[in-house]
């Protein structure tokens, strides 16, 4: 049987690695949350097939993967540098940037009712 989210149409978006590192670190010390399943799922995809090129990494995501992405990159910004690190958070902006361009780009594709 096949997984509904794996025919979902996907928009792919380069994230800066910085962030996807704060990323990934947040997602472990969140621990094991069916909510973030398909965040991690996506991230881990993009690592394990090498999409890394220099500083960024680039995810082919969900709308819903999106959205939350986008959470988690203003959460990154709010948090400010001293929680998150030094480059992160400039990080965090390109990222939400790049996120909502994917959204826009995602959205557009689909068909209206």
């Amino acid at each position: 049987m096949t997984d509904p989210a794996d025919r979902m149409p996907t928009a792919r978006v380069k994230l800066p690695g910085s962030f996807c590192d704060w990323l990934a670190a947040t997602l472990a010390a969140l621990g094991d949350s069916p909510s973030l399943a398909s965040v991690r799922a996506t991230l881990d995809a993009a690592r394990r097939t090498e999409r890394r090129h220099g500083y960024f990494l680039t995810l082919d995501a969900t709308e819903p993967v999106l959205e939350m992405l986008g959470a988690f990159a203003a959460d990154c910004i709010a948090l400010g540098r001293p929680a998150t690190g030094h480059n992160t958070r400039e990080a965090a902006r390109t990222a939400r940037l790049r996120i909502h361009h994917a959204h826009t780009t995602l959205t557009d594709q689909e068909p209206t009712p």
